[in-house]
């Protein structure tokens, strides 16, 4: 499989096959066992598409009370008593305990099956259950994420805020217009990942301290600790080399940001000019050329 080829999570069993994606790979996580196993039939013909029953939760094994109700919408963690107020029609259909399973479990016995080699880009789409413990329990899959989108128009509210707060700082921002929904942003990742660069590298500075601190009570005791000096030396110019690197990747990633900042800088003049035309009434627009991107 290429790096362009992209896989879309839908926790929560859609309401039908033309509610589905029509282009990428597609893995549906339903947690009721019938459910999954009837969509699974019903799905069988379509090679993109994999189901497969699990209740996620943040850590892979972790123990949790799975509630069912008469509005499916609802079903989750939350038992009754978190939503009879909202909802006092509310019923409770039935209960269970399950085992949870992170996500990243899930995304992974998925690739093996699959055969697949290279992380593809992904996208969530959270119909059930805590979105919370669907993006945490990622793991290394999180690199890829490209979107989140809530389609749980009943309990979308609650998590809104926890979940803005912990994707933005992993570089997904808000859609304008669609509080439900978050999409990778090139140049806040990249930043992210230049802080993450520095942070490592000030890691790194603490570690050669140390290294030399302990070199130089090796060196005071050179007969005794002349082995654990040779050892020391070369675990600090391990350090440093790839303090070096970082410098390196720091210093790359800090041009394209600001390469990037100016080509947006551009595009927002010329989107300016391009409106100050139509609102004069210019009918000549041809004869500015979009700025190259």
């Amino acid at each position: 499989m290429g790096s362009a080829e992209e896989l879309t999570v839908v926790i929560g069993a859609p309401l039908g096959a033309c509610s589905l994606p029509k282009s990428g790979l597609l893995l549906i996580v339903e947690a009721d066992q019938e459910q999954a196993r009837q969509l699974g039939q019903e799905l069988a013909w379509d090679v993109r598409v994999r189901v497969c029953s699990e209740v996620l939760t943040t850590e892979e094994g972790a123990s949790v009370r799975w509630h069912r109700f008469n509005d499916a919408r609802l079903n989750g963690p939350a038992g009754l008593e978190a939503w009879k107020e909202q909802y006092p029609n509310l019923q409770l259909v039935g209960e269970e305990q399950r085992r949870g399973r992170c996500l990243a479990g899930v995304v992974n016995a998925w690739a093996e099956q699959q055969g697949v080699q290279t992380q593809p880009w992904l996208h969530l789409e959270v119909r059930q259950g805590d979105p919370m413990a669907a993006v945490v329990g990622l793991g290394p899959w999180l690199a890829g994420l490209q979107s989140v989108h809530l389609d749980i128009t009943k309990t979308a509210a609650q998590w809104h805020q926890p979940l803005d707060a912990w994707l933005s700082e992993r570089g997904l921002l808000g859609v304008e217009g669609d509080p439900g929904s978050w999409r990778r942003d090139p140049v806040a990742t990249m930043r992210l990942s230049l802080q993450e660069k520095e942070r490592r590298m000030t890691e790194l500075e603490e570690q050669l301290s140390t290294k030399a601190a302990r070199l130089l009570l090796a060196q005071a005791n050179h007969q005794e600790l002349a082995a654990e000096r040779d050892q020391l030396k070369g675990e600090r110019d391990g350090l440093v080399v790839e303090r070096d690197g970082l410098v390196a990747e720091r210093d790359v990633l800090r041009i394209r940001c600001d390469h990037l900042e100016d080509k947006m800088a551009r595009i927002n003049i010329e989107l300016d000019e391009i409106l100050s035309l139509i609102e004069a009434g210019t009918p000549h627009l041809s004869e500015h050329s979009p700025v190259e991107v």
